[in-house]
Parts: structure tokens; C-alpha cells; sequence
């Protein structure tokens, strides 16, 4: 997935800045925090090792897998706002 940097998330702006709204959102996730606080840790690495190989020669084709990671990092966000704060998800 080369240029995740430059990919913008609707709505929320660049990856870096989703994943900022995203850390600021979990913890508050009384029953899920331990779920949000792992999807986070694992799109953070995704983006981490993408700009560490930034420099590598990646197959610049991966559209597929870059319009999946920006559909998952829009519907953790969505589902964040919606149920943040929130005592039970039901």
C-alpha cells in the first residue's frame, strides 16, 4: 500500500488525522475499549510500516487493499462517534 500518507479518509481528513480522531475516541468505549484500543494498535502498524518501507520499490497497483484500509479506518471512526460515551452498544 504505497502513499497511505497522502490518502485522504471523507470526512475526517488524512490517515494520520483519523488515526489521531480514532485514539482520542476509544478510550471513552466503556464495554469494547480493549477491541478499539487492538484495531487501533493494528491499523497504527499498518501506517508505521508503510511509511518505514516508504523508500522500498511497493507495487503501486494495491488500489484493492488501500480502498479497504480507508473503508476500515471510516467505519471504526463511524462507529466510534456513534457509540462512544455510551453505557451499553444495544
Amino acid at each position: 500500500m504505497t502513499g497511505l500518507a497522502n490518502i485522504v479518509v471523507a470526512g475526517e481528513g488524512s490517515i494520520v488525522q483519523t488515526l489521531f480522531t480514532i485514539q482520542q475516541l476509544w478510550p471513552s468505549m466503556n464495554e469494547a475499549q480493549q477491541m478499539c484500543e487492538h484495531l487501533y494498535s493494528l491499523l497504527k502498524k499498518i501506517v508505521y510500516n508503510n511509511l518505514k518501507n516508504a523508500n522500498n520499490v511497493v507495487d503501486s497497483t494495491d488500489s484493492d487493499a488501500r480502498t479497504k484500509f480507508v473503508a476500515a479506518l471510516t467505519t471504526l471512526v463511524k462507529f466510534l462517534k456513534l457509540y462512544s460515551k455510551k453505557e451499553l452498544l444495544f
